[in-house]
């Protein structure tokens, strides 16, 4: 069966949370899990802090993680058509490394047409 051939939600899917990768790393690594925890609240810690700097983040296997500056711009409230100010701000970007777009059931690395079309942001 190929991945369009099944429907959106055919499967219930998992959700992996902070504390499911706690109590994973607390039985991997043979410690409590109130360190444990403390190790996962510190990687993100760490991730959020870094991206507040405008710091990229790169995790060879997984992807990268970068902010973006999003422009003021005028948006029309759905609802009323109405305009209205979208202020500007920040947001956080996530391409996903070649290993894992295939790993998840992406192009595989040899479809060559579509990383070399995806170029990445500099």
């Amino acid at each position: 069966m190929t991945r369009s051939s099944v429907s959106r939600g055919a499967r219930k899917r998992a959700i992996l949370t902070t504390e499911t990768l706690a109590r994973e790393l607390a039985d991997r690594a043979e410690i409590t899990l109130s360190s444990a925890r403390e190790e996962v609240r510190w990687f993100f810690d760490t991730l959020a802090a870094s991206l507040e700097k405008g710091d990229e983040i790169r995790i060879r296997g997984f992807g990268t993680f970068t902010t973006a500056h999003r422009a003021a711009r005028m948006g029309r409230l759905p609802r009323t058509g109405q305009p209205t100010a979208v202020p500007a701000r920040t947001v956080v970007r996530f391409s996903a490394s070649r290993s894992l777009t295939s790993a998840v059931g992406g192009p595989d690395d040899d479809d060559e047409w579509y990383f070399t079309t995806r170029q990445p942001e500099k």
